[in-house]
């Protein structure tokens, strides 16, 4: 009784670590950073993954951008985005002052989902966040 007791509870409590550290793409709970210019580079497929690599320019803030940040965006089938296939974020841990810019990269995976079906696929709805 007390082991499965104790795997109950060790479960329950690895199952909500897992939850609390998932980042959730386009959660309000997030502080947006203004001022910020995203740069197309390129998309593509990879084996199972759909990726965008891009920069992101800290255009007009006065004041530098300090580590950690994060860079998101949202995956979609075509450039209707109609169909949304899921998101991704990328942590940033440099700092960005005013008319810098770095490099980052999203990917989107699903094991319900094909991603060789959609080489047209866009990625939009970027955002700079702080997490809060």
């Amino acid at each position: 009784m007390k082991k499965r007791l104790f795997l109950s509870i060790t479960i329950f409590l690895a199952a909500l670590m897992l939850y609390c550290e998932t980042d959730i793409v386009g959660s309000q709970n997030d502080t947006e950073l203004q001022g910020v210019v995203f740069m197309m580079d390129t998309t593509f497929t990879s084996d199972s993954r759909l990726i965008a690599r891009r920069r992101v320019k800290n255009a007009t803030r006065r004041t530098t951008i300090d580590p950690p940040w994060f860079v998101e965006g949202q995956f979609y089938t075509n450039v209707t985005k109609t169909t949304k296939l899921g998101g991704d974020n990328s942590r940033i841990n440099i700092p960005l002052s005013l008319n810098q810019e770095t490099f980052w990269e999203l990917s989107f995976t699903s094991s319900i989902v094909n991603v060789q079906d959609f080489p047209d696929f866009v990625v939009s709805d970027f955002r700079a966040i702080l997490k809060n």
